[in-house]
């Protein structure tokens, strides 16, 4: 699937689904409802993977700014 038929599908512009793949949108709570009414998939693996990705950035920055230390 495409991102504009994605888009289509959840009625979302196709910006936010890019901005989304690319990491410069979160996945909301409602937009985890709504990917889940279009896909079947649950609510909670999506809002799961954006936790996981805030974690790792989070990570991320604390090793970094350890590295500095």
């Amino acid at each position: 699937m495409t991102q504009k038929e994605l888009a289509t599908l959840i009625g979302r512009p196709p910006q936010a689904i890019n901005e989304i793949i690319r990491a410069q949108k979160a996945v909301t709570a409602e937009t985890a409802l709504v990917l889940e009414k279009a896909l079947g998939t649950d609510a909670s693996f999506w809002m799961g993977l954006e936790a996981t990705y805030c974690l790792t950035l989070a990570r991320n920055r604390e090793k970094a700014a350890a590295d500095l230390s």
